[in-house]
């Protein structure tokens, strides 16, 4: 009986010792696996992952792997790693394995959970910011092409911004900000993007830029918008005989105001001219350096050659535009809102320009012609007009001479286009806009 007990007894201890030999081989060569794990920081070329420590584990190994490559890993005793030399704006799947040794021999744990991020692009970087009038500010950043899109930031003051908005594509780098408000000054700021799934992820946001608007135009004192006025205007000017001097005599005494439309080579050879335009409060306008190119021949040097020869004479650049024979198109617009000038077409054509001439036509011929012109002009006028007239000719300096006391004991305020504008629509003329008259514009600009 005793025997038998005994026997019974030896089995029990041989089955445990057997389990426990069993048991502990499994526990000898597996570890647990690595749990919680996820990114903290993600840079343009690194990605921080952490996870909570496995027990008895010496080390992890870390697995990543862009998309379409193939894992790399690396290894370390802490439970936290910066991945680096990653690619910017890139798609990136990770995991952690937990290792111990034992007796030589390296046991990883085998089941993971992957995790999806992805690096973001390098950060944006303004290159230019301008104010283009009042209310209007341009942006313009450095393209990356590894980013889907963009994010400006801007606000008042130097460095506040409360507005955002996001822009795709990464060929967009220029961002227009109407709605501003006047002589104010603004901070701006960029920043990269890539689409991670539903989500965006950012990149670091540039230093902020700033920016003071223009002061809003205000109106003369001596105009008042609930009168009637015109805008006489003048091409092809300054003349090189004496009408250009004898049509601002008229406008000085009579306390009035034009714009002149003026070519490049003849506004660089009479500066004292320009300079009394500009002392007389008249308004100075491109009309082409050499008056020579039209339509789509003009070439954007034509305008801005102009601008820098009326700026060169009389150091004010000009604000208005008017195409050569009245031809424009979408370049010529463009560069006429690049260089801040508004658009000018006119309403009454005097047609001046078609007075017969010859070298031996007298002064009584001169003066009759001028007379017609005055009639004419006076016989259609009408509030809110643009009158196109060319300030080389004498038969034009004779009219002006009649027709401006005359519009103004009819009630008439004879005023600049820029003056014209503000008053009949209450907001300045903008650049690269055409006006055709007070109250007519295409917004294209041709």
């Amino acid at each position: 009986m005793k025997k038998a007990v005994i026997m019974v007894l030896c089995a029990a201890v041989a089955a445990a010792i057997l389990a426990f030999i069993v048991t502990s081989s499994e526990s000898f060569n597996t570890i647990d696996d690595v749990v919680s794990t996820s990114v903290t920081e993600t840079t343009d070329n690194t990605i921080t992952v952490k996870w909570d420590t496995v027990k008895k584990a010496k080390m992890y190994r870390v697995y990543y792997a862009a998309d379409g490559e193939d894992y790399i890993s690396a290894e370390t005793e802490n439970t936290k790693i910066k991945i680096p030399n990653l690619k910017q704006a890139t798609h990136y799947s990770i995991y952690v394995n937990a290792v111990k040794k034992n007796f030589g021999k390296v046991i990883e744990s085998s089941n993971h959970t992957e995790i999806k991020t992805c690096t973001v692009p390098e950060g944006g970087k303004i290159t230019k910011i301008t104010a283009d009038d009042y209310s209007t500010v341009t942006v313009i950043w450095k393209e990356n092409k590894s980013a889907d899109g963009y994010q400006l930031s801007y606000g008042k003051g130097k460095s506040n911004s409360d507005k955002t908005v996001d822009i795709d594509g990464a060929q967009n780098t220029v961002k227009v900000i109407e709605g501003l408000a006047a002589a104010t000054q603004y901070s701006v700021r960029v920043r990269t993007f890539v689409k991670d799934g539903d989500k965006k992820v950012y990149g670091e946001w540039s230093d902020d830029s700033s920016v003071t608007t223009e002061k809003e135009p205000t109106l003369p004192d001596n105009v008042d918008k609930k009168k009637k006025m015109v805008a006489l205007t003048f091409d092809d000017g300054p003349g090189y005989n004496q009408s250009s001097d004898k049509i601002l005599d008229v406008l000085e005494k009579h306390n009035a105001r034009a714009t002149f439309f003026m070519v490049g080579k003849n506004a660089k050879d009479m500066p004292d001219n320009l300079k009394r335009k500009v002392k007389l409060g008249c308004e100075l306008g491109n009309h082409t350096m050499t008056h020579t190119r039209y339509g789509k021949q003009m070439k954007k040097s034509d305008i801005k050659k102009c601008s820098d020869a009326i700026y060169k004479a009389c150091g004010k650049r000009p604000t208005a535009f008017r195409p050569p024979g009245g031809f424009t198109n979408k370049r010529i617009a463009d560069e006429c809102k690049k260089e801040k000038m508004a658009m000018y077409y006119w309403s009454m054509d005097t047609e001046d320009w078609d007075i017969p001439r010859s070298n031996d036509k007298t002064r009584k011929e001169v003066v009759a012609d001028g007379k017609k012109l005055a009639k004419y002009i006076m016989k259609h006028v009408d509030d809110g007009d643009i009158i196109l007239m060319h300030e080389i000719y004498d038969e034009t300096a004779v009219a002006v001479s009649i027709v401006v006391p005359k519009l103004i004991k009819e009630g008439y305020q004879l005023v600049t286009c820029e003056e014209l504008i503000l008053a009949k629509t209450g907001k300045a003329p903008v650049p690269g806009v055409l006006y055709i008259d007070g109250e007519r514009s295409n917004e294209r600009g041709y």
